[in-house]
């Protein structure tokens, strides 16, 4: 009974302990031939379009409200200083927040010090890359903010404020979002925690998006491509990383983390 009772337990442990071992995947390692060339296009990207942007002239004139979507010519004039001072507020806080986090969670033993910096160099980069085209695609002026057919407003207008599309705002929020997101559906798979955390930081973000039409810096069209682009851009960013992922899975418990790979 002695040898039967062993292999039972014996067996019980093994599957406990392969469950336990595949509660989470492990984020990918940070990897030179793909960080490195990646982070310095990244990082070009986002000069380029600094520098772009910051040289873009004041036209001789504004452009009439037929230039603008049907959808968004009923937001020509709008100004709203208190909601461009909370969306600046609130996204703001939602781009420390996928780091907040992943710091907290590597000092609760939750995330090993490779999957931080791992985290780290991703969020990074697309941040830097989402940056950068939203400022090069603002340079070509496609139409201007909505604030700059208030007469007083446009007085205080500078050039890079006749390039309203597309949000910059609303792609580095909806990049934190996703990223937010990845970090709890990583983290805690099997926790309803994932569901809730993604909910709070798609609707951050999207309280940002609502908040800059209403400031009058961006029409509907601007938000939602905004937002379309912030969230492609990260999701590509971290699916690159998890297709040439190094096949290191790594699960970490209150008091050890286990190690295993795969060949």
């Amino acid at each position: 009974m002695r040898k039967k009772e062993f292999i039972i337990v014996l067996i019980l442990a093994v599957i406990f302990s392969s469950s336990w071992a595949k509660e989470r995947e492990s984020i990918p390692a940070l990897s030179l031939g793909l960080d490195v060339p990646l982070g310095i296009f990244s990082a070009g990207t986002a000069l380029t379009g600094l520098y772009f942007i910051k040289n873009t002239d004041i036209p001789k004139s504004l452009k009439d409200k037929s230039s603008l979507l049907p959808w968004d010519k009923p937001f020509a004039g709008v100004h709203s200083s208190t909601a461009d001072v909370f969306s600046d507020i609130l996204n703001g806080g939602s781009l420390i927040f996928p780091i907040a986090f992943a710091g907290v969670a590597l000092q609760k033993d939750e995330m090993v010090a490779g999957e931080f910096w791992s985290v780290l160099a991703m969020y990074s980069e697309a941040l830097a890359l989402q940056s950068g085209l939203n400022l090069l695609t603002r340079s070509f002026q496609l139409w201007p903010r909505p604030y700059l057919y208030n007469s007083e407003k446009r007085k205080e207008a500078k050039g890079e404020a006749y390039g309203s599309f597309y949000s910059g705002h609303v792609s580095a929020s909806f990049t934190s979002a996703v990223f937010s997101s990845y970090l709890f559906y990583k983290l805690f798979p099997n926790s309803s925690v994932k569901y809730w955390g993604s909910a709070v930081s798609f609707g951050v973000a999207s309280a940002v998006a609502i908040l800059r039409v209403a400031a009058g810096k961006h029409y509907p069209t601007d938000v939602v491509v905004g937002a379309l682009m912030g969230s492609g851009i990260s999701i590509g960013i971290i699916a690159l990383h998890e297709k040439l992922n190094s096949r290191v899975s790594v699960a970490a418990g209150p008091s050890q983390v286990l190690v295993s790979f795969s060949f």
